[in-house]
């Protein structure tokens, strides 16, 4: 679902990706007006972000029960445009009418794909960030950028890519394994990854924003949604250090083996590639190392 205007330019401007749990079983104790009341809300934010910047780019990927999709902007029929915003009402229609398509016929007791929703995320983010450093360059130009080294550093004041995750599901063991490569590839990436938790904790996403630097935010029932995203999250390229955060008193930094899934308090650990195991095996399950 990208909004943007298409244009590129050298001037700063924010790419974000907004992560939805759609799950039916983390919404049970949500009426469906609650549902979708939430999903409006999560609209007007992506409208208000995206209105920041005339270059701002805002891309929703749906993490449902064992699926994750971008949400096409061909559905919506509206879209930016430099000095004009398309009805607000229309775009809601469409993120909801998309959600309610995608969860027909979906295993419903499957938790939210949210390993495949950051891999898109992070996919996103990676073919903007080919598409800006690539726009405008010749090969001569582009050449001598790439020897003197200086592209990454000129791209960064260019651009500032962040992820959003807004979930109502507790973390899943089964999934931390690969959810944690998808976090240290947005670390390396330099891309900070936010978190807005409903009615659940989620110590993923709480290990998640304490290594690339990103905001966590559990919304709790007496706090409303559209003022906390707009309050914490709705940003644009400036300086981090311009902005006054929630920081975490404390990180639940519990990890799950890679063995069976579970949640470890204490366990082993592989020497060579640091996996951890509830019980120790003959060797390494990830690298093979055998162990004495």
């Amino acid at each position: 679902f990208i909004m943007s205007t298409g244009l590129r330019s050298k001037e700063e401007h924010t790419v974000l990706v907004v992560i939805v749990d759609i799950t039916p079983s983390s919404w049970n104790g949500a009426s469906a007006d609650t549902f979708n009341d939430a999903l409006a809300k999560i609209a007007t934010f992506t409208n208000a972000q995206a209105a920041l910047h005339y270059n701002n780019t805002v891309q929703i990927v749906l993490a449902g029960p064992g699926f994750s999709r971008y949400v096409d902007p061909a559905n919506a029929g509206t879209r930016l445009t430099a000095s004009h915003l398309e009805p607000y009402r229309a775009i809601t229609a469409s993120l909801i009418a998309t959600v309610n398509s995608s969860l027909e016929g979906s295993d419903s007791t499957k938790e939210a794909d949210m390993v495949g929703a950051m891999s898109k995320a992070l996919c996103f983010i990676s073919h903007q960030d080919q598409q800006h450093s690539g726009s405008g360059e010749t090969d001569e130009s582009a050449a001598q950028s790439s020897a003197a080294g200086d592209t990454a550093k000129e791209y960064a004041k260019q651009i500032s890519s962040r992820i959003l995750v807004v979930s109502a599901s507790a973390e899943s063991s089964k999934q931390y394994v690969p959810a944690m490569n998808c976090v240290f590839a947005a670390q390396k990436q330099h891309v900070p990854i936010d978190a807005c938790c409903l009615y659940k904790e989620n110590s993923l996403l709480q290990q998640a924003t304490s290594l690339t630097n990103g905001t966590y935010v559990f919304v709790t029932p007496d706090q409303e949604l559209i003022q906390v995203l707009l309050t914490h999250f709705l940003k644009t390229a400036m300086p981090e250090k311009l902005y006054v955060t929630p920081s975490l008193e404390s990180v639940n930094f519990q990890v799950s083996c890679f063995c069976h899934g579970k949640t470890l308090h204490h366990g082993h650990v592989c020497s060579v590639c640091l996996s951890m195991f509830c019980c120790k095996p003959a060797s390494c399950l990830s690298c093979g190392a055998v162990f004495s």
